[in-house]
């Protein structure tokens, strides 16, 4: 009976590690998206804890990945919106200080009417 127990249990242990692996492994390859960053790992349940150090330090480079990829994206965005904003400074000031469009858009002020003498 006590045999027949401790095979029970050494088979449970060894599927739930087995399983363990096997969610381990495929969080960690949700995260890593170049082979070459894949290192070769051994994950053991009993040690936990380095594990979990090996996650956190994957994050961190999975982190890094879309930060360089995006910052370029944000780079490009910003000197375009320089841009625009140079164009329309230099628009605003043609307008203040050309003095065919300052003569053009002057207005004559305007003589108010009176309601009771359209005929006169």
């Amino acid at each position: 009976m006590n045999k027949i127990n401790f095979r029970l249990f050494s088979f449970f242990s060894i599927k739930v590690e087995r399983d363990y692996r096997k969610r381990m492994i495929k969080e960690i390859e949700k995260h890593v998206h170049k082979e070459s960053d894949l290192i070769s790992f051994n994950i053991n349940p009993s040690n936990r804890f380095e594990h979990e150090l090996y996650k956190e330090k994957n994050l961190l480079n999975f982190n890094r990945y879309y930060i360089r990829k995006n910052l370029i994206f944000i780079i490009i965005v910003f000197w375009n919106l320089c841009i625009v904003i140079w164009f329309v400074q230099i628009e605003t000031y043609e307008e203040k200080h050309d003095p065919l469009l300052i003569n053009s858009d002057s207005k004559q002020p305007r003589r108010k009417r009176r309601i009771g003498s359209e005929g006169k």
